[in-house]
């Protein structure tokens, strides 16, 4: 004999009418089970499973009560790079840590901020998300305009501040002010900087006042007038100091920033890179043109991400997983403005010697 095809899709009321019991019964026995006897929801179980039912929809029930059960991770650049960037991924591991007690949906949405109209850049706007922690985005980033229209929990993660959205950042001062302290105890006085980018439209080459004034990344400004004023303290003069801006291929144009920097009438003794990634490529320049760090040149980083320890890059920490878990903290307060700011450490490694300059002096 043969059997009757089954229904490709069994609902709540399909069961309860098989039963002869009301669909809130039904839907007592697997939301409410207190409500019920235990025989009566063994018996509801049963007759689910034969016929192919497996529950309510945890995304229905989610939406009846407001919710979606999930928050969305804003990313500045493509998921690609988001993956593969070791800083990026330590504040992807605190976010799912801070969660582990309060198990979400987490989305990875990645910011198309050279598109200002189409179906990538409207994600942001769409997302089925409860909340969103946007990580290191522009100041007038489109994403940042159509996420704040939402009216949902906002967290941002270095930049940028939003009115009415909460903040975690990290202040470099501590950090800046001992890795200079430092270099000039070991006699240097002629730095050059390697800058993350400052807009969107990634270009790559020496950075003007102008071009420095226009800045779209407020971390990136904040770490570079750290080191400003740590000059300016020291009897430097900022503008002596020039600033090669990586803006697309970090690896590349810091490998090409690097030799350019070297070339400078000024040639400096320790290169300053805004992050270890950066000053893990200007060690490759240098050695590929026979030169050594540090007899040679000195360099210091930014991050202390793994790798730096690989090459004991001497660098600037900053704490990427606790910054995912104090954005998720503060979306979890409620609190959607409460502003977090931790600290930086110097570490020092082994990419920051004496200055042959300072030998020089002394004889």
């Amino acid at each position: 004999m043969s059997q009757k095809p089954r229904r490709l899709h069994v609902t709540l009321k399909d069961v309860a009418a098989h039963i002869g019991v009301s669909h809130t019964t039904v839907s007592n026995a697997f939301s409410r089970p207190e409500k019920l006897s235990s025989d009566l929801r063994q018996k509801i179980f049963k007759t689910a499973r034969e016929l192919g039912y497996s529950g309510p929809d945890p995304a229905a029930q989610q939406l009846r009560k407001g919710q979606i059960g999930a928050v969305g991770l804003v990313l500045s650049h493509d998921l690609h790079y988001a993956v593969s960037d070791p800083a990026g991924l330590a504040v992807l591991r605190g976010v799912t840590k801070a969660y582990q007690s309060h198990p979400t949906n987490l989305l990875l949405i990645a910011s198309h901020d050279k598109e200002a109209e189409g179906p990538c850049a409207a994600i942001p706007s769409h997302a089925a998300v409860d909340s969103m922690i946007l990580y290191s985005l522009a100041t007038n980033s489109h994403t940042v305009e159509r996420a704040s229209r939402r009216g949902i929990p906002l967290v941002t993660i270095d930049q940028p501040r939003i009115s009415g959205a909460g903040f975690v950042g990290v202040d470099p001062t501590s950090g800046i002010n001992a890795a200079v302290q430092h270099m000039l105890q070991l006699g240097h006085r002629r730095f050059g900087i390697l800058s993350l980018k400052l807009a969107p439209d990634r270009k790559t080459g020496f950075v003007s006042k102008e071009r420095l004034a226009a800045s779209q990344y407020e971390m990136v400004l904040t770490r570079l007038d750290a080191y400003r004023q740590a000059f300016l303290h020291a009897g430097f003069e900022p503008e002596e100091c020039p600033i090669w801006e990586c803006g697309e291929a970090i690896e590349e144009s810091a490998l090409k920033g690097t030799m350019k920097l070297l070339q400078a009438p000024s040639k400096p003794t320790v290169i300053i890179a805004l992050s270890d990634r950066l000053a893990i490529a200007a060690i490759k320049a240098v050695q590929a043109i026979g030169l050594s760090v540090p007899n040679d040149i000195s360099i210091v980083g930014f991050d202390d991400i793994p790798e730096a320890e690989v090459h004991k890059l001497t660098t600037i920490r900053q704490p990427h997983e606790e910054k995912g878990q104090q954005a998720v903290k503060i979306l979890q307060k409620k609190n959607s403005c409460q502003e977090v700011i931790l600290q930086s450490t110097y570490i020092e490694r082994n990419t920051v010697g004496i200055s042959s300059e300072k030998y020089s002096r002394n004889s």
